[in-house]
């Protein structure tokens, strides 16, 4: 790996770091001097001893990956370079003079390379690098093709640090112009992100290195072939005389086969697979423990021409003929299967085995091939760059060997007209790809789905939302206020509605003021927290008899989306209520030797207790909001009352699991109720509880908007450590108690923004939301989290 960095870039991360007080510049440069340094591998002094003591500092490419961080800091550096220049208008000055200063130098340097002033100095310092022991460039052979090789690398290094000096000129005077016009902060971050891409778009030339200084150029084959073909290097003339899909090992210039397009031995991607990194160590009769990126081909072997090696061109100006390659499909029907990885190596290399008769696997295959001659034929239907699409005819039951590198992401798919309904794309021979297939026709298509890519677009997308989030509201803080007006009903504890009262933990009745809340009707709301044990509560609040003329509504699940309580439509969002249930009843069944009678208390629509009765649990559930209770009851078929908990007086030792989903924040008294769940729960039962998490950050950034502050219905806000507490007083033990999120998406959130961020959400809704992916589900912490205790 090389650092990839624009000299506007480093500007800006070195006004971002000069910016820093005192204490974070000496942490920030102490970070990156230590990344930078442990990316610098063999050229460190202890490299040895981190490479076999440090725990993953010797995994495979382990290293190179410092070099990433190390980007990452700079571009964090960067990003408070933009910031400084945004509210350090004053200190802008400085940077520009020191950009056309360091500009000035660099032009100069780059036009004595040029020129050939400084011949001595390149000299040395292009000797130095051609002998490298970390580049793959052969000099000798690039001398011996090239005689101005060395005067054309003179001429780009003069004209690459031209280029670099006109790029810093220009983002110095746009710096300097930030003192007369604001505006052009935005420029200068332009003129860095394009600096930048030109740098990486230029740095292809690398890539193509062939093709510029070995290979004619492409028009010369349209307007003259004979002579194309004439000043074709001779490398470059085996491959066009000898026509196949076959790969070649090219020692002086290992990129050069792109140009060629021509296959190498060792691939494209940069980030080698360890599986083929240690195929190749083992062939060259090295342990494949200490495969790393830069195998040393030093010997012929047959397990190369297993991998369609053909020709090997040596750093002499040789060229080795490594004899007839396998193809890149094959039909094999003998297999065997062994499970290490030193036994298939060493079983392939033994005498009697022929990679064209039988294949190496790592577990069973289904369909099992017939062991038996096959008649068939391949045809390759289409490709591109990740994918094959392949119509394969057998009459027997067989294993489709393909002789490219196995991955997990290797995906085959059915297509029309295909005999056969789901494919297994398997590792074969170690490092290959095999997929067993049945008699008859076959149209599949053998694709590379990256098992994170979908994960990583969710998480991209969230990460977008939540940064427009943060980004969006300190700007509307302001338009929202937050702040309590004058004009306000305070909760007036002679109203027959509101009582006050004392900490449902610990019984103490002093309290801190953590925020007011005002709902519709203007009366307000006070958050308190007991300064004896931290639990968070209501106080003064409505009476419980209160509350519950609220919850028996029938439209407590379906409200507007003004509403302060109950749900805006509860039932839209039942395939992610059922996923959240699904995990929640793993968990359960985890802890419990076996299943048996579950009460849901809460239960809603019933989705979680119809998951547990399909699971085998004897189910039964609480509800009091009657359309919810009468769709669980009616249209489900489930035992469900609707009466309390406590009303209901179920024998002791009734239930082996309890599950109480946002439901305890509802009591007026929840330790009364957990002490009721200890009594019908059996002595090793679970109770699985999941509620509003007042540690959330999420919480402290939203304050008195937080979606989950509903003080005329969430009575009680527990944080992992409070909920627990409760729990251990009242009859359980506590097995975890963590931040968790429920099954949501993205359309459910915007959904939720409208009544916080009407217009920002609108705009959400009009772009992000139609989007497939706004349905597609996730894991939200916004909030919550989930305690599983078990009855002492």
């Amino acid at each position: 790996m090389q650092l990839f960095f624009g000299i506007c870039m480093l500007a800006l991360a070195a006004h971002g770091f000069a910016g820093l007080s005192r204490a974070n510049r000496w942490r920030t440069g102490i970070v990156l001097a230590c990344v930078l340094v442990l990316a610098m591998g063999a050229y460190m002094p202890i490299y040895k001893l981190l490479y076999k003591y440090v725990p993953f500092y010797g995994a495979f490419r382990g290293t190179s990956k410092f070099i990433y961080l190390f980007g990452l800091f700079m571009a964090m550096l960067a990003g408070n370079g933009i910031n400084r220049m945004i509210v350090e208008n004053g200190r802008n000055f400085r940077l520009a003079v020191a950009s056309f200063a360091i500009a000035g130098i660099i032009l100069g340097a780059g036009l004595l390379i040029k020129t050939g002033a400084l011949e001595n100095t390149w000299q040395r310092t292009f000797e130095a690098l051609a002998t490298s022991k970390q580049t793959y460039f052969q000099a000798s052979v690039a001398f011996a093709q090239i005689p101005d090789f060395k005067d054309t690398a003179r001429s780009l290094t003069g004209n690459t640090l031209i280029a670099n000096g006109v790029w810093l000129l220009a983002f110095g005077a746009l710096v300097l112009g930030l003192r007369h016009r604001r505006q052009l902060v935005w420029g200068v971050g332009a003129c860095a992100v394009i600096n930048l891409g030109v740098f990486a778009w230029k740095s292809t030339s690398d890539f193509e290195a062939a093709k510029a200084m070995l290979l004619p150029p492409a028009s010369l084959a349209k307007t003259n072939p004979a002579e194309y073909a004439q000043n074709l290097p001779y490398f470059a003339k085996v491959i066009r005389q000898n026509q196949g899909d076959y790969r070649t090992l090219n020692f002086p210039l290992s990129s050069a086969n792109m140009s060629w397009r021509a296959e190498g031995l060792w691939g494209y991607d940069p980030s080698v697979l360890k599986r083929y990194a240690e195929y190749m160590y083992f062939s060259q009769g090295i342990n494949p423990d200490e495969a790393s990126q830069n195998p040393p081909f030093r010997q012929q072997s047959p397990l190369l021409n297993m991998f369609r090696l053909r020709y090997a061109f040596m750093p002499d100006g040789k060229v080795v003929d490594m004899g007839e390659p396998l193809t890149r499909f094959l039909i094999v029907s003998k297999y065997k299967v062994l499970k290490e990885r030193d036994l298939i190596l060493s079983e392939m290399t033994k005498p009697g085995f022929n990679p064209k008769q039988e294949v190496i696997l790592e577990s069973e295959p289904n369909p099992v091939p017939d062991n038996e001659n096959v008649a068939y034929t391949v045809r390759l239907l289409g490709v591109t760059s990740d994918s094959w699409t392949l119509e394969i005819i057998c009459d027997k039951a067989t294993l489709l060997l393909m002789t490219d590198a196995y991955a997990k992401g290797w995906k085959a798919t059915t297509q029309p007209g295909s005999v056969q309904t789901n494919y297994d794309v398997m590792p074969a021979n170690y490092a290959m790809r095999a997929i067993p297939l049945a008699q008859g026709r076959h149209v599949l298509k053998l694709e590379y789905k990256q098992p994170g890519l979908v994960t990583g677009v969710k998480i991209s997308l969230a990460t977008t939302l939540l940064l427009g989030i943060i980004i969006g509201v300190p700007a509307f803080r302001r338009r929202l206020d937050f702040s309590v007006k004058e004009s306000i009903i305070h909760a007036n504890i002679d109203d027959p509605d509101i009582e006050t009262v004392k900490c449902a933990n610990c019984g103490g009745d002093e309290t801190g003021l953590v925020c007011k809340k005002q709902v519709p009707g203007g009366r307000v709301y006070s958050m308190v927290q007991c300064k004896r044990c931290g639990l968070v509560y209501i106080n003064p609040r409505l009476t419980q008899e209160a509350i519950l003329a609220t919850y028996r509504d029938s439209a407590y699940f379906q409200r507007g989306e003004e509403d302060v309580t109950g749900y805006n439509d509860y039932t839209v969002d039942r395939e992610l209520h059922e996923n959240f249930f699904s995990s929640q009843l793993n968990s359960i069944e985890k802890q419990l030797p076996k299943k048996g009678r579950l009460l849901d208390v809460g239960c809603a629509f019933g989705y979680l207790l119809n998951e547990a009765r399909q699971r085998g649990w004897q189910v039964t559930g609480i509800e009091l909001s009657g359309g919810a209770f009468q769709y669980a009851r009616n249209e489900l078929k489930l035992l469900v009352h609707d009466k309390p908990l406590r009303e209901l007086t179920f024998p002791p030792a009734s239930f082996e699991a309890v599950v109480m989903d946002d439901v305890i924040e509802h009591y007026g008294d929840p330790a009364a109720e957990i002490r009721e769940v200890a009594r019908v729960l059996t002595k090793g039962g679970a109770f699985m509880l999941h509620t509003p998490n007042y540690a959330s950050p999420w919480r402290s950034l939203m304050g008195e908007k937080w979606v989950h502050l509903k003080p005329e219905e969430h009575l009680y806000y527990f944080s992992p450590a409070t909920l627990s507490d409760m729990l251990n007083k009242n009859g359980f033990k506590v097995v975890y108690a963590r931040a968790r999120g429920k099954a949501t998406n993205l359309a459910y959130i915007i959904g939720v923004a409208r009544k916080f961020l009407p217009g920002f959400a609108r705009l959400l809704e009009k772009t992000i939301g139609r989007l497939p992916m706004a349905k597609w589900a996730f894991s939200f912490r916004g909030g919550g989290m989930e305690v599983l205790a078990i009855k002492k």
